[in-house]
């Protein structure tokens, strides 16, 4: 019925429902790390090599916070996987 009124009025409808049937999320933990920063020379022109070294640095940083505190999440057997 959602659908054919959708069509009919030119204009997608949808039905938004979370805790208790209203339109109140669902809570969801959410978790944030933070980690040592990185020094970066800024430079006008940089080269691919230096920002694929600075890449390969920012993706070591986040699979080292990861391992650290992936216990204190109860994920001890899970490993991150970066794609």
């Amino acid at each position: 019925m959602l659908e054919w009124v959708s069509r009919k009025t030119q204009v997608a409808l949808f039905l938004y429902f979370g805790r208790f049937g209203l339109p109140i999320p669902f809570r969801c933990n959410v978790t944030q790390l933070l980690g040592a920063p990185i020094p970066v020379e800024k430079r006008e022109n940089p080269s691919e090599e230096e920002v694929d070294a600075l890449h390969a640095q920012v993706l070591a940083a986040y699979v080292t916070m990861f391992n650290t505190h992936k216990h204190a999440l109860g994920w001890g057997e899970r490993e991150l996987l970066i794609i």
